[in-house]
């Protein structure tokens, strides 16, 4: 666990201000943080026999503002599940936004808005509240290089497979890595008109680094 510039998700120390083995259970903590402040969590994923290179997921967390006993970050081991679907470039960088309420993309002036260096993904046709069949309840957007084509295409909507499994929609958005992640993404979500909240992701290249950034689902701005 480090704690991070605000303006930057830059580490603000060499050294960790905590660190804990994860156990079979997925438990750590406890540790005592600062009210307002932003941290990075970074899960330390080892190698495995098909992906043989230890790599990083990152947590960008919205600041917590009260004692908060149970954290969930979301991992799975590289090139299995969900990160099995999902290309990797060493010269892009991409990341999974969460939050645990709908985001609605085509509801006119009651829709939510995610924009990640001032671009707005979420369109109606890549996070609809309503879908064939049913009610679209996404939580969690991906953003990535679909094509590793270096181009950013949002009217291809909602990428396959992700329009098929629910709570998960994703779409193809290029940004350019570096490899000490100097460039930080701007992530930004505005709640139905209101409570806007931001958060900064340095820009690592995808092919060792996963990121995701986590935002409550109160519309307290930040």
């Amino acid at each position: 666990m480090w704690e991070v510039a605000a303006d930057s998700g830059q580490r603000l120390e060499q050294t960790p201000l905590a660190s804990f083995a994860i156990e079979a259970d997925g438990a750590f903590g406890p540790v005592e943080l600062l009210s307002g402040a932003n941290y990075e969590f970074a899960l330390l994923r080892p190698a495995t026999a098909t992906f043989p290179t230890e790599t990083v997921h990152h947590f960008y967390v919205e600041p917590f503002t009260h004692d908060d006993y149970f954290v969930r970050l979301l991992s799975s081991l590289p090139d299995q599940g969900i990160g099995a679907l999902i290309p990797v470039a060493v010269d892009a960088t991409g990341l999974l936004a969460i939050r645990n309420r709908e985001l609605w993309g085509d509801q006119g002036a009651e829709s939510d808005e995610l924009y990640i260096n001032g671009l707005n993904i979420l369109t109606p046709a890549i996070s609809p509240r309503a879908t064939t069949g049913g009610s679209g309840v996404n939580i969690a957007v991906f953003a990535y290089d679909d094509d590793t084509d270096k181009t950013t295409d949002l009217d291809k909507g909602e990428l396959a497979p992700f329009n098929a499994i629910t709570f998960l929609t994703a779409a193809d958005v290029y940004v350019p890595s570096s490899t000490d992640g100097r460039d930080p993404l701007e992530v930004i979500l505005i709640t139905r008109g209101a409570g806007e909240k931001r958060l900064y992701v340095p820009n690592r290249p995808s092919t060792l680094h996963r990121n995701t950034v986590v935002f409550r689902d109160d519309t307290d701005g930040m």
